[in-house]
């Protein structure tokens, strides 16, 4: 015991009987085990909070990584569109269009994007 608590002890018997008291009581079977029980509760709510969190933030971090791919995949889209169209109008100059076509496939570009590209070039003229 705390030796300023042991004073108070040794001079107040009402407290003297409490600690007697409760010393008793916090040594009973039953009070054991409910104190463990409480104590496991803590434990198994820390563990349940630890794992809501770490499940947060790997959906956080999944969908971080989705979003950025998403966002790279719509750059190269519109990347190669641009690219496409540029390519494309050089055939307003009089280039062979099969030799153009090649060129967009062999530079890996869909054919969705290419068909995209010669419609709005045509909207455009």
């Amino acid at each position: 015991m705390n030796p300023e608590l042991q004073k108070y002890y040794d001079l107040d018997p009402g407290f003297a009987q409490f600690v007697e008291s409760h010393g008793k009581v916090a040594a009973m079977p039953d009070m054991l085990k409910a104190y463990r029980r409480w104590e496991y509760d803590l434990i198994c709510d820390k563990l349940d909070e630890e794992r809501r969190k770490a499940e947060i933030e790997e959906r956080l971090a999944t969908s971080i990584a989705e979003a950025k791919a998403e966002g790279i995949a719509e750059g190269i889209v519109k990347s190669q569109m641009e690219f496409a169209i540029k390519i494309l109008s050089t055939m307003k100059q009089g280039s062979n269009a099969s030799e153009i076509y090649d060129m967009l496939k062999l530079l890996d570009i869909p054919d969705d994007i290419i068909e995209a590209a010669k419609k709005q070039i045509a909207v455009n003229l």
